[in-house]
C-alpha cells in the first residue's frame, strides 16, 4: 500500500513538473492530475480509517481488560471476608435455595461473610440498630405471638455488632439487549443476602429466605435443620442482584482455553461449559487447619463496545488466588 502511494506521488509531481507554464496544462495532464490525486487522497483517507479503527479497537481492549481487573479485585476483597466459601458441589445443591436468577443466570461463587452493623451509614433512625430493645416496634419474626426472642436478639446484636451475610457471583448470560444499557456477551451481576432489611433495622425485620447458618443451621448443609435436614425456608429469598461489570466473555466461548483444578480443589461452577468466569475453592473438609484459598478467573471481551464489531476482541485472562480469613471451624494443631 505504501509504495503503491509513493508511486502515484511520484507520477503526480510528474506531470505537474513536466508541463511548461508558458503554456499552461492541457486537458489531458488536468484530468491525469487530478485522477492520481484522487486516488492518493482516498488512499490515505483509507489508511486513515484503517488506523482509527485499530486504535479504536485497542483502546476499547485497554478499557475492558482495565474493567475485569478492577471487578475481579473487587470481588477478590470481597473473598478475603470470607468464613465459608461453597465448592462447586455444595454450590449446585445450594441454588435450590437462592432466588430463582432464571435460565440465563448462572451462580458461580458463593460464600458467607461477616458483615458489621448497621449495614447503611445514614442518620436515619430506620438503618439504625434499635435504641431500646425492650420497645413494642420490633418485628415478630418467628410469629410466636411475643418478642421475646427478638428483644433477645437485638440485645446480643448490640454487643456483637455483625451478622453473616450470603453472598453470590452470578454470571448473566443474556447477551446484549436493545431494551437494557448492557451490550457485552454477559455479565456479572452481585447478590448479597443479609439477616435483617437494612431500611427496617430498627426494627430487626428479618429478610426473606434468611436462615441463621450459626443459630439455626450450618454453613455446609444451609439452609437446612442441622437434625432433620429439611428446609427452614418457608419462602426464597427476594432478587435483589446488581451488576458488577459488563463486556465478560461469552461463558462458554470455544476460544477460552479452561485451567483444571489441583487436588482438594473443586470447580465452581461444576459446569465445565462456563470458562470465562470460574473458580477452584479448596474442600472446606480437606484441612481444617488451613483456611480455604480461591482462584479465580476472569475473561473479558470488548465486542460490542462502541464502534467494536469484532467478535474476537478478547482481552487475556486474569487470574487471582484469595485466601480468605475466616477461622471458623479452623483446628490449626492438625
Amino acid at each position: 500500500m505504501k509504495h503503491k502511494v509513493e508511486q502515484l506521488t511520484k507520477l503526480y509531481f510528474y506531470f505537474l513538473s513536466s508541463s511548461q507554464p508558458s503554456q499552461g496544462f492541457t486537458l489531458t495532464e488536468l484530468l491525469v492530475a487530478v485522477f492520481a490525486g484522487g486516488i492518493i487522497i482516498s488512499t490515505l483517507l483509507a489508511q486513515t480509517v484503517d488506523f482509527l479503527k485499530i486504535d479504536l479497537k485497542d483502546s476499547a481492549q485497554a478499557n475492558t481488560q482495565q474493567e475485569m481487573r478492577n471487578a475481579l479485585n473487587f470481588i477478590a476483597r470481597d473473598l478475603r471476608e470470607a468464613v465459608y466459601v461453597y465448592d462447586g458441589t455444595e454450590l449446585a445443591a445450594l441454588e435450590s435455595h437462592l432466588p430463582d436468577f432464571g435460565s440465563n443466570r448462572k451462580p458461580i461463587i458463593a460464600f458467607w461473610k461477616i458483615e458489621r452493623l448497621p449495614y447503611i451509614e445514614d442518620s436515619d433512625s430506620k438503618y439504625q440498630l434499635p435504641g431500646d430493645c425492650e420497645n413494642d416496634t420490633l418485628t415478630d419474626n418467628n410469629s410466636d405471638g411475643d418478642l421475646d426472642e427478638e428483644r433477645t436478639n437485638c440485645k446480643n446484636l448490640k454487643i456483637e455488632r455483625s451478622t453473616y451475610t450470603l453472598v453470590t457471583y452470578i454470571q448473566n448470560t443474556t447477551g446484549p439487549s436493545a431494551s437494557t444499557v448492557w451490550q457485552g456477551q454477559s455479565r456479572l451481576e452481585r447478590f448479597e443476602l443479609r439477616k435483617y432489611q437494612p431500611d427496617a433495622l430498627d426494627k430487626l425485620t428479618r429478610t426473606t429466605g434468611y436462615i441463621d447458618p450459626r443459630q439455626e443451621s450450618t454453613f455446609a448443609d444451609w439452609p437446612n435443620d442441622p437434625i432433620t435436614l429439611s428446609s427452614l425456608q418457608s419462602n426464597l429469598p427476594t432478587d435483589t442482584a446488581e451488576t458488577l461489570v459488563d463486556f465478560v466473555a461469552a461463558y462458554n466461548d470455544a476460544s477460552i482455553t479452561a485451567s483444571s483444578c489441583p487436588t482438594n480443589y473443586t470447580r465452581t461452577p461444576t459446569d465445565s461449559n462456563y470458562k470465562s468466569f470460574y473458580a477452584c475453592v479448596r474442600s472446606s473438609t480437606a484441612d481444617n487447619a488451613i483456611n480455604q484459598d480461591v482462584t479465580l478467573y476472569l475473561t473479558g471481551n470488548a465486542y460490542g463496545q462502541s464502534g467494536i464489531l469484532d467478535q474476537n476482541a478478547y482481552v487475556p485472562q486474569l487470574e487471582t488466588q484469595v485466601i480468605s480469613r475466616g477461622v471458623i471451624d479452623k483446628n490449626p494443631t492438625n
